[in-house]
């Protein structure tokens, strides 16, 4: 779409932006469901109102978003679909999740990392990370994971963000130290490690 010095010229940036507003209204569309795909939608529209600087629309996504923490991570820590499918699926809600909580904090909003339902010591999140963890490493909690894969995308985010927060996640450092580096996804912007990774976590 290079046009020549010029840059962008104002016909490719219009057509970027109905491709953008497309993909928004599949993400609406996909955000009443209670399962990872409603977490990556309200990602994506988060997303889009990032780079539409479209208040509305970032509201929109991030409200969804925190609709979806008690849907995606139990009171027990236990990550919705592990149960139910597989060791990926519940991974795609515990990224879309990461991904939105790093997002937000770039907005000043630490609002989805921080996450505690009244009466509850621990983020949601924090517990959620957690409780995969020990599938992934120990077969531990409702599903034995520690043959799967984990999927890239939230490793180094995840750590990032709960250590600069200073809200211990032991088990999932373990685990993001062993399985690192993070490597791209499919399914979600990866290389975390390259944009998140530490050596001191």
């Amino acid at each position: 779409c290079n046009n020549g010095e010029a840059g962008w010229s104002r016909t490719d940036i219009n057509t970027f932006n109905a491709f953008v507003d497309r993909q928004y209204r599949y993400a609406e569309k996909a955000r009443t469901r209670v399962n990872n795909w409603a977490v990556s939608a309200s990602l994506a529209m988060m997303a889009v109102g990032v780079y539409q600087d479209n208040k509305l629309r970032y509201a929109a996504g991030l409200q969804r978003m925190t609709e979806m923490i008690p849907l995606s991570v139990f009171a027990s820590g236990e990550v919705n679909e592990l149960k139910a499918r597989d060791c990926t699926h519940p991974q795609y809600n515990l990224e879309g999740l990461s991904q939105g909580a790093e997002m937000a904090t770039i907005q000043g909003d630490t609002s989805i990392w921080m996450y505690q339902p009244s009466g509850e010591t621990r983020p949601r999140l924090a517990k959620g990370l957690e409780y995969m963890a020990n599938s992934l490493r120990l077969g531990q909690g409702v599903r034995d994971c520690r043959s799967a894969a984990m999927e890239a995308g939230y490793m180094d985010i995840a750590v990032n963000g709960y250590m600069n927060r200073g809200v211990a996640i032991p088990n999932f450092q373990t685990l993001a130290k062993e399985r690192r580096p993070d490597k791209g996804s499919m399914q979600f912007l990866g290389w975390t490690t390259a944009t998140h990774g530490r050596d001191d976590y």
